[in-house]
């Protein structure tokens, strides 16, 4: 069985939740590694198992992720790309339906700032502040915080769950639920 049929027996089996697996490279020949799906929306999106990761990269170097879509195209999703470009490999997608696959590496891919899907993690409101700075400001922010927003004058730039990022004016409601305010001064 060569890699693709056993990445394709694992997304068959994990259906409907998303399969994820490492295809590694073990004395020149590429096997596939199958991994847990840790995330609490399994049918959405995956989580690798960091102990799966470190027992893989025992076994053989870590080449590409590969991962399933159990209900659309096996095309790169916004927060695939993200994530893609943060592991610095190739991802390789499949439909177990429809046994069609996909390919994605990273190509420098930034998601946009408004129109984000909510992936927490990946595209959340800690990420959409984060990429604001590095994009607008040239500022790169390492420490993470619960949930943030970026205040423009009379208008927030924010993402909240399940919802796309977007602007929206700094409402009574907003203002109600500030706990902090943080200010950059360089």
């Amino acid at each position: 069985m060569n890699w693709k049929e056993a990445a394709l027996n694992h997304a068959e089996i994990e259906d409907p939740k998303e399969s994820v697996g490492l295809l590694l490279n073990i004395r020149g020949k590429e096997r596939y590694y199958p991994c847990r799906n840790l995330s609490m929306t399994a049918h959405q999106c995956f989580i690798l198992d960091p102990e799966d990761y470190v027992k893989a990269t025992n076994v053989g170097e870590v080449t590409a992720v590969v991962h399933s879509h159990p209900t659309t195209p096996p095309e790169a999703s916004q927060a695939d790309k993200v994530a893609c470009e943060q592991s610095g490999l190739p991802w390789h997608i499949v439909n177990p339906k429809t046994k069609k696959w996909g390919y994605y590496e990273p190509q420098g891919y930034e998601a946009p700032l408004l129109g984000r899907q909510w992936v927490w993690g990946i595209t959340d409101c800690w990420s959409l502040v984060r990429d604001y700075y590095k994009q607008e400001r040239g500022i790169e922010l390492d420490s993470t915080l619960n949930h943030v927003a970026i205040f423009l004058g009379d208008e927030v730039l924010h993402h909240l769950t399940d919802r796309l990022s977007c602007r929206e004016p700094y409402s009574p409601w907003l203002l109600k639920c500030t706990g902090k305010r943080y200010r950059y001064a360089s």
